[in-house]
């Protein structure tokens, strides 16, 4: 038996190569024009012109622009995830150092790119509904890190309703903040954020 060539490289690429380059590219283009034209009206030419790559190539990577947007959407919550454990493990180990670099970081995320924002907070409920899900299990692992953040809790208290509160109003903030609903510095809307989270430590916390 013979076995079957390998793909030719091309430009010192391999095939496998060469997908993931265009892979990249889509993601590139994905998150600029998901992040500023919308979702609705990023279409598959747009994706291609933009990137420089041709539209016969998005289904070797995605299911459309649907999972081009769902691929640009995970990639942004995983980095924000990671950017915001590494701030806490990086801080003092007290609760409120740790509250403090976690809500600096995540809002961080949101206010130093307006594509991040638009697509987490704007995008994501509107584009598809298997990512508008993601986005509200997404308040979960927000709650779980606040939880990591907390001293044990009561006896009685169950932290898990706790923490689920304080995911969504920390999220409520941030979206009414980015929505000007909230003029306030970055700096200011982090220590209401903490003093919130405190606050609940105090009342649920040993």
């Amino acid at each position: 038996m013979t076995s079957r060539a390998p793909g030719r490289s091309y430009s010192g690429l391999s095939p496998d190569a060469r997908r993931e380059q265009r892979r990249e590219l889509f993601l590139a283009s994905g998150l600029e024009l998901f992040g500023t034209l919308g979702y609705r009206k990023t279409t598959v030419r747009r994706l291609s012109d933009h990137s420089g790559v041709a539209a016969r190539y998005l289904a070797e990577s995605f299911d459309g622009s649907a999972g081009l947007f769902g691929a640009v959407y995970d990639r942004i919550h995983q980095d924000m995830v990671r950017s915001v454990q590494l701030s806490i493990m990086e801080a003092d180990p007290s609760p409120s150092a740790r509250l403090r670099a976690g809500a600096s970081a995540l809002l961080h995320a949101f206010t130093s790119d307006s594509r991040v924002a638009r697509i987490k907070l704007v995008e994501a409920a509107v584009a598809d509904p298997e990512v508008a899900a993601r986005q509200r299990s997404s308040v979960q692992e927000i709650a779980a890190i606040i939880e990591f953040c907390l001293p044990p809790p009561l006896l009685h208290i169950d932290i898990r309703i706790v923490t689920r509160a304080l995911a969504g109003a920390v999220i409520e903030l941030i979206v009414a903040h980015h929505d000007g609903e909230l003029e306030v510095s970055n700096d200011r809307l982090v220590d209401h954020m903490v003093a919130l989270c405190e606050g609940a430590a105090t009342a649920c916390c040993q």
